[in-house]
């Protein structure tokens, strides 16, 4: 509707300037006119390194990155989703998302449907030495809607009291305020059956096999370009050819010599010196936004290998234990 398009039954027909074009598959749409989530799938990649590039050019989720890519380092699950929206990156096993009532759960049903909302899904294959795994990209809409529809819930609470004694409630009295005191439990539980949590995962074992054979292979350059392709468009001063990054890589890279760096300025791109990482006006002026070029994008993963390699080695020292408030029975 944007591009004043519509989809017929030989394709999707636009019109420019007096001149018609017609698409006769997803694939032939240029990224700027695309208006629709291209199932697609980078496959066999080194995850947290995927992961933090994605926190790089999909928007500026630097302060999200480190939580997201330490959760991923304790290994509880091999299947997780990333929610990336204006509120910020998520990333949580799936099976938390298929909780009702969880934090997981309720993140989805606030955020799935904003604007330049993205969802991915990831699945693991190896997590022994280097975490490698798929990572598809998904319509968030139609994954919050799954969710909704195939939610696991719980059958009681359980909560320890502040006199050491442990109280169950139903699901009604729990969530009707004057029949349960949640501010006078110490601590509390969800409690869920093994056979309802067993169907759940039977119905994401289903819904990772569709991915598979659903979802297009592509490089990772390429993936990572199209996610790209809102965040650049959303600059003040877009570089449709360029690759928008956000300002802590665009500063971290610069000032490691990843790849060569450029502010985006009306009608240009200033190329950027080592010496600019240094200069704390640039990062406060009223042009705060970086590109590089889509041929330096090894640069990038530089960049994203040392961040994710260190976050997850301190991630496993300090080998955290997973706090939440969903017990299964």
């Amino acid at each position: 509707e944007r591009e004043q398009g519509v989809f017929t039954p030989h394709g999707y027909l636009t019109e420019k300037k007096e001149f018609q074009t017609v698409y006769y598959g997803p694939e032939d749409i240029p990224l700027v006119h695309r208006i629709f989530t291209l199932p697609m799938m980078a496959a066999g990649v080194d995850v947290p390194s995927f992961l933090a590039q994605l926190h790089a050019v999909a928007g500026d989720f630097s302060r999200d990155m480190e939580y997201n890519v330490a959760t991923l380092a304790k290994l509880y699950s091999t299947d997780y989703l990333l929610l990336m929206s204006e509120n910020g990156a998520f990333l949580t096993e799936t099976m938390h998302a298929y909780r009702y009532g969880s934090d997981a759960f309720e993140r989805w049903m606030n955020n799935a449907d904003k604007a330049d909302t993205q969802a991915f899904a990831i699945h693991l294959t190896e997590v022994h030495g280097q975490v490698t795994g798929d990572v598809a990209r998904i319509d968030a809409a139609a994954r919050k809607l799954d969710i909704l529809e195939n939610c696991v819930h719980y059958v009681s609470v359980e909560a320890t009291m502040p006199d050491g004694t442990t109280r169950f409630f139903q699901p009604e009295e729990w969530d009707t305020p004057s029949l349960a005191d949640k501010s006078g439990a110490r601590e509390w539980r969800r409690v869920f059956t093994d056979e309802s949590l067993a169907d759940v995962q039977e119905h994401l074992r289903h819904l990772n096999d569709d991915i598979e054979a659903m979802h297009i292979a592509r490089p990772e350059q390429e993936f990572l370009a199209v996610v790209n392709t809102a965040y650049m468009e959303s600059a003040q001063n877009p570089q449709i050819d360029m690759l928008r990054v956000s300002q802590t890589a665009a500063k971290e890279m610069l000032a490691r010599g990843d790849c060569e760096v450029y502010r985006l300025l009306p009608g240009r791109a200033e190329k950027l010196s080592q010496m600019d990482a240094v200069k704390s006006g640039l990062w406060y002026s009223e042009y705060r936004e970086f590109a590089i070029r889509r041929e330096d994008m090894e640069g990038l993963q530089r960049w994203a290998d040392r961040s994710a390699t260190n976050i997850m080695n301190y991630g496993r020292e300090r080998g955290e234990h997973r706090k939440s408030n969903d017990l299964e029975v």
